[in-house]
């Protein structure tokens, strides 16, 4: 089972999900709310109605976590898709994404739910959903995460909350969790990911796909027998000044660039 045999299946379990999100989103312009963000707790009744007994796990992951559930309904609302070429993640393992981020970035996702949908060991995608918090708190967000596999043998799931305030290495404190070194690999795509939708440097869609990172793949082919290096990409701090006369930091990724001996 797939990504999009898994929303059809849950879309049979929990009939009607699209059309109480669309009531709720009218409701939401009417009361002149902007936010894109549907909230997952909104509806944790409605789902909990129809999969309380259910034991049954969907693309590895258990029926009854209600916000991996609520991820698939809003990506099938929506389905952002994103597949990022592999020479440009052999770059990015070898970058230090995590340790000096743009505070803009984490507020860059161009929809509420994005899939990457490429393989990453013995996953077959990762979903990230922004969502917001139920803790009376205005514009408290968190990340939900979940990776699956199509056989359902694999999965993980996970949420982290998102700053607030402007931080630049609002994931650092995530090294000290014991499973990092099986899960870094996340935020670097995930940083990577909205980099480009940010900034559009490599970015080809094609049937409704969002390809990244295969301009890069072409140079590297282009200077596969050639004798020379590739810089390493890194982050790099541009100033902006403000209507207001302020000036303030933006951070760009640029892309390995070739040097000749």
């Amino acid at each position: 089972m797939n990504i999009y045999e898994a929303v059809l299946e849950i879309n049979s379990k929990i009939p009607n999900v699209e059309k109480m999100i669309g009531l709720w989103k009218v409701e939401q312009a009417i009361d002149n709310n902007k936010s894109f963000i549907v909230p997952s707790f909104i509806f944790y009744s409605y789902y909990e109605k129809y999969i309380n007994k259910i034991d049954d796990s969907l693309l590895g992951l258990p029926y009854k976590n209600l916000d991996f559930i609520h991820s698939l309904f809003v990506w099938s609302m929506n389905p952002r898709t994103v597949v990022v070429s592999e020479s440009v993640m052999d770059f990015i393992y070898q970058t230090s994404l995590l340790d000096y981020i743009s505070p803009e970035l984490l507020f860059a996702f161009p929809s509420q739910a994005i899939l990457v949908n490429q393989k990453f060991g013995n996953y077959d995608g990762i979903l990230f959903c922004k969502d917001c918090l139920d803790e009376g708190i205005a514009n408290q967000y968190s990340l939900n995460i979940s990776l699956f596999s199509n056989d359902g043998r694999y999965s993980k799931y996970f949420s982290i909350p998102l700053p607030t305030v402007e931080k630049f290495n609002p994931f650092q404190d995530l090294k000290a969790i014991p499973d990092w070194g099986n899960i870094a690999f996340v935020f670097y795509v995930l940083l990577y990911v909205l980099s480009e939708f940010l900034h559009k440097q490599d970015v080809i869609t094609q049937n409704g796909t969002d390809y990244l990172g295969f301009r890069f793949e072409e140079k590297i082919e282009q200077h596969k027998f050639k004798e020379g290096k590739w810089r390493k990409a890194h982050w790099h701090t541009y100033k902006e000044k403000l209507p207001n006369g302020r000036e303030r930091k933006l951070i760009k990724w640029i892309q390995p660039i070739w040097m000749n001996d």
